[in-house]
């Protein structure tokens, strides 16, 4: 494979791969990798190779690459590019070296070069793609205007290079709106998202990529507090996706955004229905579901709380506590439903979940160490256990009062 290939490849796999869906970090360079892995054996010396004398100086660049060995892969490419070469090969060099500056974190470094790049060779072919890498490499540098400046010129170039590359560049187009985008979300310019998201043809968007999109644009139209759009999408999503590691945000959004409504029961029951929702085996015990369960069940068990339906609040409390067996997560919430049941007047079971913090705690070996938080919880717990168990012993004194005084008699006495 040819190094002008490699260059090709690596641009490709940066920006044309549709990598919107999930978290998008490290996604590049595992790119840059999986691309180079096909020029590595030239350069080997192994069995039916060429040996490493007879490779090129770009064909060693690139092994120095794919081994992470980056000082070496930067000096072999400048080094390269200072010598009397053709021209066709210093772009592929410039292309090539401005991914090893991307992975090694000098991005400015990586932006200089791609311009320059740019620059140099102004009619390159594959311009629209270099300019969607550039895009790229702004976004990580945090610069919002230039890096959409960046995506537009990738639009506008798509245009120009003629009716007849229209469909071939259609889905970089796609990508650089659907970055554009994206960065006003990042920014928090949630109305502007919402309007950009919206211009993307979701009907002609690979499934993983539509369900992105629409990810994004449904918290977007929330966020901006566009609510019934927001909920009609948030629907959508639940309907279309069942399985998507999304489906416990959406569950949580729904109920967020029913509330907005002024539609209580409703925002309940979705809250609920995340709480106990089955999703595809093994998903629903991962850490994605785990998080937003906690979600829901602290805004539910909490706004019970707060409306005096400690019972409920209890119900609520009692299904959070096996989220996790980690005694920072359980013990907080067991105190919790000791106060809802003691203002529930369940005093018995406020003492059982006092006496079990209470346990627990001192269960611990001497010296271990555990959180501050905890700390109080066991100090408050102890204080409400006396509390608790004086209000025992004192109603059951008034019930022993009660008995032996008997029922009064009536004053049938006249006046």
């Amino acid at each position: 494979m040819s190094v002008y290939r490699i260059g090709i490849t690596i641009l490709l796999l940066s920006s044309c791969s549709l990598f919107l869906h999930g978290n998008e970090e490290g996604k590049t360079a595992e790119g840059v990798e999986e691309a180079e892995s096909e020029v590595t054996s030239p350069v080997h010396g192994e069995e039916g190779r060429a040996p490493w004398g007879s490779a090129g100086p770009l064909e060693k660049a690139a092994f120095f690459h794919e081994q992470k060995d980056y000082r070496l892969a930067e000096k072999t490419y400048v080094e390269f590019l200072e010598s009397p070469v053709p021209m066709e090969e210093k772009k592929e060099a410039l292309l090539a070296l401005a991914e090893v500056y991307f992975d090694m974190g000098m991005l400015a470094k990586a932006v200089n070069t791609l311009e320059n790049c740019l620059s140099t060779y102004p009619k390159i072919e594959e311009r629209p793609k270099v300019l969607f890498r550039l895009g790229q490499v702004y976004r990580e540098l945090g610069l919002k205007d230039e890096a959409i400046a960046v995506f537009y010129r990738v639009l506008n170039s798509i245009v120009v290079t003629g009716e007849e590359n229209l469909e071939r560049y259609m889905g970089l187009a796609r990508l650089s709106q659907f970055e554009i985008a994206r960065i006003h979300f990042n920014f928090e310019d949630f109305e502007r998202a919402y309007l950009l998201f919206d211009r993307i043809d979701l009907l002609k968007l690979e499934p993983a990529d539509r369900e992105t999109v629409l990810y994004y644009k449904a918290v977007s139209s929330l966020k901006a507090n566009g609510h019934e759009q927001a909920l009609k999408l948030l629907n959508e999503f639940v309907d279309e996706f069942p399985k998507s590691e999304y489906l416990p945000e959406m569950y949580y959004l729904k109920a967020e955004v029913l509330q907005r409504l002024d539609r209580l029961e409703a925002s309940a029951d979705e809250l609920v229905r995340l709480l106990e929702a089955v999703g595809p085996p093994g998903d629903t015990s991962s850490t994605q579901w785990n998080f937003w369960r906690k979600q829901a069940g602290n805004r539910l068990a909490n706004r019970f709380y707060a409306e005096g339906d400690y019972r409920f609040a209890i119900r609520i409390y009692q299904g959070m506590v096996g989220l996790e067996d980690d005694p920072a997560w359980q013990l907080p919430i067991i105190y919790q439903i000791g106060l809802a049941a003691e203002n529930a007047d369940l005093l018995e079971r406020a003492l059982e979940s006092y006496s079990y913090i209470i346990q627990e705690m001192e269960s611990l070996p001497d010296g271990a160490s555990y959180p501050e938080d905890l700390g109080t919880i066991l100090e408050n717990a102890r204080w409400r256990q006396d509390l608790v168990g004086w209000r025992i012993d004192l109603r059951e004194r008034r019930s022993e009062v009660a008995v032996d005084k008997g029922p009064e008699s009536s004053d049938t006495t006249g006046t």
